[in-house]
């Protein structure tokens, strides 16, 4: 297990070269700032900043606000006309789709650290109108479960109004339904049984690579984490807890039983887990960042919380660290082998490639592992 001191400098080292290299209001991935590529990122450096209590990083993810005027999708169209299919384009009316909701958590947070109404105006307007409909689908791939469940329980936070938890857990059943290899989700078992794991969307069910049921490691990622921050705040006492804790439970070991380990002992998930599969001449072994860093968070948050124990879960978290620290984490601090942007498993990524949402699990994966070293 690397030292706390250890893990703390590669925060420093790869947030400070991820804000040195990018400002705060520059597209890296040709979307707009407030899409959830940057909106992922912010959700890291601000663990950072909580983590650190480094002004710098609450400056930086405050200036992105700012320059977002504070806002998700910015039309101005009544919300009646709002859609929630896919859309990146900003002169869309797509304010529904949780692409452009992943940003509201880092307001939620700056609102908490310090209150202004301007800050989450916007934030509150969208998402009670999207609660007051009887539309329950818009959560419909997996990514959708970590750019807007945390918002949520974020308002519920902030407000105490159960009508968050409700919808919270109405559009997840939804999405579990439709997606979850698993007694709770659609697909029925093929080959053996339930994986207990998420395709990346409805068009995925059912689909292999290899000859092994395809799940993405980065969109399983998505879903790992934001079920540790769900069940992070969640109130115990709260009619279908047990239902959030449940899917994480069942995740976790299916999770560690994709982890793939090189020849120095490091662990990783390769893009379709089961598959181990894509691989490519400049990463033979099948790296990726992304997948792996949301896996490492979510595991040493249970560890952390209880959730999980220490004898079957610290190994493999132990190794994603590693992996994290040695294999993707480069000396000047750049975050490499991240997936680029796409909806399912493409060729491993290089050594070079680095991205803004990979920086940031990488950031959430730190955080968590610091808190269980300093103990």
């Amino acid at each position: 297990m690397l030292s706390y001191e250890e893990i703390i400098e590669n925060i420093r080292r790869a947030n400070g070269y991820w804000q040195k290299t990018v400002g705060p209001a520059e597209e890296t991935n040709g979307v707009p700032v407030p899409f959830w590529d940057t909106a992922a990122y912010h959700t890291g450096n601000m663990e950072a900043y909580f983590t650190l209590k480094d002004e710098a990083y609450l400056a930086y993810s405050k200036a992105w606000a700012e320059h977002n005027n504070w806002s998700g999708h910015p039309t101005d169209a009544p919300p009646e006309e709002w859609t929630f299919a896919y859309s990146q384009d900003p002169a869309s009316k797509a304010a529904l789709f949780g692409d452009w909701q992943t940003c509201f958590q880092t307001y939620l947070d700056l609102y908490r650290i310090d209150p202004s109404p301007e800050k989450i105006a916007r934030v509150k307007y969208v998402i009670d109108y999207q609660l007051s409909t009887e539309e329950n689908g818009y959560w419909w791939w997996a990514d959708a479960l970590y750019m807007v469940m945390p918002v949520y329980i974020k308002m519920y936070e902030i407000f105490g109004d159960k009508k968050y938890l409700d919808a919270l857990y109405r559009f997840f059943k939804f999405a579990k339904e439709l997606m979850y290899d698993g007694e709770d989700g659609m697909p029925k078992p093929v080959g053996g049984g339930y994986a207990h794991l998420f395709y990346r969307d409805g068009s995925y069910v059912g689909s292999e690579i290899n000859g092994a049921k395809n799940f993405w490691a980065r969109g399983d990622g998505w879903v790992f984490a934001a079920l540790a921050k769900v069940l992070a705040k969640l109130p115990e006492d709260y009619e279908h807890y047990e239902y959030f804790k449940r899917t994480y439970l069942e995740m976790a070991p299916a999770i560690i039983a994709c982890q793939k380990v090189d020849g120095e002992g490091r662990g990783f998930w390769t893009q379709s887990m089961l598959a181990n599969y894509p691989l490519s001449a400049e990463n033979p072994e099948g790296y990726e960042t992304s997948g792996t860093g949301f896996f490492a968070y979510g595991l040493f948050w249970g560890i952390n919380n209880g959730f999980l124990s220490e004898a079957e879960y610290l190994p493999a978290a132990e190794r994603a660290l590693r992996y994290l620290s040695e294999a993707a984490l480069q000396a000047d601090g750049k975050v490499g082998y991240v997936q680029p942007i796409g909806s399912n498993a493409a060729e491993a990524a290089s050594r070079e490639r680095t991205v803004n949402f990979g920086v940031g699990a990488f950031l959430l994966a730190m955080c968590e592992a610091s808190r269980f070293a300093k103990e």
